[in-house]
Formats: structure tokens, C-alpha cells, sequence
């Protein structure tokens, strides 16, 4: 029986959204010591494009995107998000969130996010955890799908994640990987 290819690294991306900046610089912070440190990240942009977590969190929201440095195996997308959920436990108060951190991969072919909510388009990976199939890039540019959610197809969202893939392309290049 011959061994299935690993396919190529991809980019390891988050988002994270909170009621402040100083709460969003932790989780970022958490992140870069748990994997690598920021290679790029979005301005601070407003999450308001739904009451969904408004309960938990309070408003106004706050969002942030951003990329971590280095290259990682696709496999590795369900460990970083029971990671991810990790922090968001230990840095929540009275059984309540301070940030929602969610995690994702960037490859050449598309943006996948980590959930633990199951849907017809997602893909279970085990423990809890499925992937998002989010954007897809065609024709020089990520695309919304359309099930993806309003704030990942925005224009400016997608122009972000734009530059991120660059990136990661030429990453991929310098690496000897295409």
C-alpha cells in the first residue's frame, strides 16, 4: 500500500474578538508564546455585524485578524483550537469569555477556520473540533462561500487575508516547497 502525501504547510491564523484592545493583546500575546510570534496583523475593527455574543461579552466588540510566523502541518488545525479554547477558559470570569479566539489555516487553495460547531459544511476532525471551509481563492483572490459569515466576506476582511496568503506564497517559495 503506498503512503498518502503530506501536503504542503500552511498558515496558521486567528481571529480574536473582545470587549477592548488590552484584552485582544492577551490573547494575542497567548498565542505567539504558545506557537509563533505575529507576522501580520488586521487594525482593530469593530464586530458588530451580529447580537450573538452579545450576552457574553457585552458591547461594543472589537475584532482582530491576524497571522502567526512559520509554517505548519494542516494536521495540526484541532490541537491549536482545543488549545485556543484552553485560553479562552482560563481567561474567562464567572463562567464567561473575556475574548473568543478562533483559529484557522491559510493555504494557497483556501481559508479554513476551527469550530466546535457542527453544520452541513463542516468537516468533523474529532474531539468536539470541525473545519470551516470559509473562503476559497479563485481567480486571484479569496472568495466567500455561501455559508460564510458577513465579517469574513467583507471586502476589507478578504484584502487582509489577501495580503496574508502573499505571504504565505512567498514563504512557500523561499522554503523551496513550489
Amino acid at each position: 500500500m503506498s503512503k498518502l502525501r503530506e501536503p504542503l504547510p500552511a498558515k496558521l491564523i486567528f481571529s480574536v474578538f473582545g470587549a477592548g484592545a488590552e484584552i485582544l493583546n492577551k490573547a494575542i500575546s497567548l498565542c505567539e508564546n504558545a506557537w509563533h510570534g505575529v507576522e501580520m496583523a488586521s487594525q482593530l475593527l469593530p464586530f458588530d455585524m451580529t447580537d450573538y455574543y452579545k450576552e457574553e461579552f457585552g458591547a461594543p466588540l472589537l475584532r482582530r485578524f491576524f497571522s502567526l510566523k512559520g509554517l505548519v502541518s494542516q494536521g495540526v488545525l484541532k490541537d491549536v483550537k482545543a488549545r485556543a479554547a484552553e485560553f479562552e477558559l482560563r481567561y474567562s470570569d464567572n463562567g464567561k469569555r473575556l475574548f473568543n479566539l478562533d483559529p484557522g489555516l491559510i493555504t494557497l487553495e483556501r481559508l479554513v477556520l476551527a469550530t466546535g460547531k457542527n453544520y452541513s459544511h463542516r468537516i468533523y476532525l474529532g474531539d468536539g473540533v470541525f473545519a470551516d471551509l470559509t473562503l476559497i481563492y479563485k481567480n486571484g483572490s479569496f472568495q466567500p462561500l455561501n455559508w460564510t459569515y458577513q465579517d469574513y466576506a467583507s471586502r476589507e476582511t478578504i484584502s487582509f487575508w489577501n495580503v496574508v496568503r502573499r505571504a504565505y506564497h512567498k514563504e512557500l517559495k523561499d522554503n523551496g516547497l513550489i
